[in-house]
Protein backbone atom coordinates (compact mmCIF):
# COMPACT_ATOMS: atom_id res chain seq x y z
CA UNK A 1 0.00 0.00 0.00
CA UNK A 2 2.98 2.84 0.90
CA UNK A 3 4.73 1.63 -1.80
CA UNK A 4 1.63 2.18 -4.32
CA UNK A 5 1.37 5.28 -2.18
CA UNK A 6 5.02 6.71 -3.34
CA UNK A 7 4.68 5.76 -6.34
CA UNK A 8 1.16 7.76 -7.07
CA UNK A 9 2.97 10.98 -5.41
CA UNK A 10 6.37 10.58 -7.20
CA UNK A 11 3.84 10.32 -10.46
CA UNK A 12 2.02 13.43 -9.07
CA UNK A 13 4.89 15.33 -8.86
CA UNK A 14 6.64 14.43 -12.21
CA UNK A 15 3.13 16.17 -13.71
CA UNK A 16 2.66 18.72 -11.55
CA UNK A 17 6.52 20.11 -12.64
CA UNK A 18 6.13 19.13 -16.21
CA UNK A 19 3.15 20.95 -17.08
CA UNK A 20 4.54 23.68 -15.48
CA UNK A 21 7.41 24.13 -17.76
CA UNK A 22 4.67 23.73 -20.51
CA UNK A 23 2.80 26.41 -19.36
CA UNK A 24 5.94 29.01 -19.48
CA UNK A 25 7.00 27.77 -22.98
CA UNK A 26 7.39 30.48 -25.28
CA UNK A 27 4.91 31.49 -28.39
CA UNK A 28 5.88 29.33 -31.63
CA UNK A 29 4.85 29.87 -35.01
CA UNK A 30 2.17 27.29 -36.45
CA UNK A 31 4.54 26.68 -39.45
CA UNK A 32 2.54 27.58 -42.57
CA UNK A 33 2.93 31.16 -44.11
CA UNK A 34 2.71 33.03 -40.52
CA UNK A 35 5.95 32.47 -38.18
CA UNK A 36 6.66 34.40 -34.60
CA UNK A 37 10.52 35.49 -35.64
CA UNK A 38 11.37 37.57 -32.46
CA UNK A 39 9.51 38.63 -29.46
CA UNK A 40 10.23 40.76 -26.10
CA UNK A 41 8.33 42.20 -23.81
CA UNK A 42 9.43 45.63 -21.67
CA UNK A 43 6.72 43.97 -18.71
CA UNK A 44 7.73 40.74 -17.27
CA UNK A 45 3.91 40.07 -16.73
CA UNK A 46 2.53 41.08 -20.12
CA UNK A 47 3.83 39.59 -23.34
CA UNK A 48 2.91 39.54 -26.58
CA UNK A 49 4.30 38.05 -30.16
CA UNK A 50 3.91 38.88 -33.86
CA UNK A 51 2.79 36.70 -36.44
CA UNK A 52 4.29 37.62 -39.84
CA UNK A 53 4.41 35.80 -43.36
CA UNK A 54 7.83 34.51 -43.66
CA UNK A 55 8.00 36.49 -46.96
CA UNK A 56 6.20 39.52 -48.64
CA UNK A 57 5.78 40.44 -51.96
CA UNK A 58 5.69 43.99 -53.27
CA UNK A 59 1.72 45.45 -54.41
CA UNK A 60 0.23 42.49 -52.11
CA UNK A 61 -1.52 42.55 -48.87
CA UNK A 62 -0.35 40.79 -45.73
CA UNK A 63 -1.75 40.61 -42.22
CA UNK A 64 0.18 40.95 -39.33
CA UNK A 65 -1.46 39.15 -36.41
CA UNK A 66 -0.45 40.24 -32.28
CA UNK A 67 -1.24 37.68 -29.85
CA UNK A 68 -1.29 37.66 -26.37
CA UNK A 69 1.69 34.61 -25.13
CA UNK A 70 0.71 32.17 -22.60
CA UNK A 71 2.60 33.31 -19.99
CA UNK A 72 -0.06 36.56 -19.24
CA UNK A 73 -3.56 35.20 -17.49
CA UNK A 74 -6.41 36.18 -19.12
CA UNK A 75 -6.39 38.23 -21.67
CA UNK A 76 -5.53 42.00 -22.12
CA UNK A 77 -7.94 44.92 -21.22
CA UNK A 78 -9.13 47.38 -23.49
CA UNK A 79 -5.85 47.51 -25.91
CA UNK A 80 -4.85 50.12 -27.44
CA UNK A 81 -2.45 48.19 -30.18
CA UNK A 82 -0.08 50.03 -32.02
CA UNK A 83 1.64 48.04 -35.37
CA UNK A 84 4.24 49.69 -37.52
CA UNK A 85 5.53 48.29 -40.62
CA UNK A 86 9.35 49.66 -41.89
CA UNK A 87 10.04 48.65 -45.40
CA UNK A 88 13.64 49.06 -46.84
CA UNK A 89 13.99 51.51 -50.02
CA UNK A 90 16.50 51.34 -52.53
CA UNK A 91 17.97 54.50 -51.67
CA UNK A 92 19.21 52.69 -48.32
CA UNK A 93 16.63 55.08 -46.01
CA UNK A 94 13.00 53.54 -45.02
CA UNK A 95 9.38 53.70 -45.58
CA UNK A 96 7.19 53.10 -42.46
CA UNK A 97 3.18 52.45 -42.55
CA UNK A 98 1.25 52.08 -39.27
CA UNK A 99 -1.81 51.14 -37.48
CA UNK A 100 -3.76 51.58 -34.76
CA UNK A 101 -6.66 50.26 -33.10
CA UNK A 102 -8.35 50.40 -29.38
CA UNK A 103 -10.94 47.44 -28.68
CA UNK A 104 -13.34 48.35 -25.98
CA UNK A 105 -13.65 44.66 -24.52
CA UNK A 106 -12.00 42.66 -21.45
CA UNK A 107 -9.88 39.30 -22.28
CA UNK A 108 -8.59 40.37 -25.84
CA UNK A 109 -6.34 37.72 -26.77
CA UNK A 110 -4.99 38.92 -30.30
CA UNK A 111 -5.65 41.48 -32.83
CA UNK A 112 -4.69 41.60 -36.94
CA UNK A 113 -4.19 44.63 -39.19
CA UNK A 114 -3.68 44.30 -42.84
CA UNK A 115 -0.72 46.33 -44.67
CA UNK A 116 -0.09 46.24 -48.39
CA UNK A 117 4.03 45.84 -49.11
CA UNK A 118 4.72 49.48 -51.21
CA UNK A 119 5.91 49.47 -55.05
CA UNK A 120 8.92 47.28 -56.17
CA UNK A 121 9.90 50.18 -57.88
CA UNK A 122 10.28 52.06 -53.96
CA UNK A 123 11.36 48.96 -51.78
CA UNK A 124 14.81 46.97 -51.53
CA UNK A 125 14.33 43.54 -52.84
CA UNK A 126 15.80 40.84 -50.27
CA UNK A 127 15.68 43.82 -47.57
CA UNK A 128 14.11 42.53 -44.12
CA UNK A 129 11.06 44.34 -43.27
CA UNK A 130 10.88 45.12 -39.80
CA UNK A 131 7.40 44.70 -37.99
CA UNK A 132 7.40 46.59 -34.65
CA UNK A 133 4.35 46.31 -32.24
CA UNK A 134 2.91 48.06 -29.09
CA UNK A 135 -0.03 46.89 -26.84
CA UNK A 136 -0.42 49.41 -24.33
CA UNK A 137 -3.38 49.10 -21.35
CA UNK A 138 -5.11 51.63 -19.32
CA UNK A 139 -4.41 51.65 -15.57
CA UNK A 140 -5.52 53.70 -12.74
CA UNK A 141 -4.48 57.11 -12.70
CA UNK A 142 -4.36 57.78 -16.20
CA UNK A 143 -1.11 55.49 -16.69
CA UNK A 144 -0.85 52.49 -18.90
CA UNK A 145 1.24 49.31 -18.49
CA UNK A 146 2.85 48.79 -22.30
CA UNK A 147 4.53 45.65 -24.09
CA UNK A 148 6.50 45.63 -27.32
CA UNK A 149 7.19 42.91 -29.70
CA UNK A 150 8.87 42.76 -32.85
CA UNK A 151 8.97 39.99 -36.29
CA UNK A 152 11.12 40.32 -39.17
CA UNK A 153 10.39 39.21 -42.78
CA UNK A 154 11.76 39.15 -46.23
CA UNK A 155 11.09 41.52 -49.06
CA UNK A 156 10.74 39.03 -52.07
Amino acid sequence: MQSNLKIWAVGLTFLISGSGAIAKSPAHGGGGKNAVVAATTADAEVGCAVLVPIAINPNLDYTVKVVRVPSYPGGWFHPTIIIDATYPTAQGSEIVDSREQTIATMGVTYATATFTVPDASVIQLGGTANIDATVREPMNNGKFKETTCTATTMVY
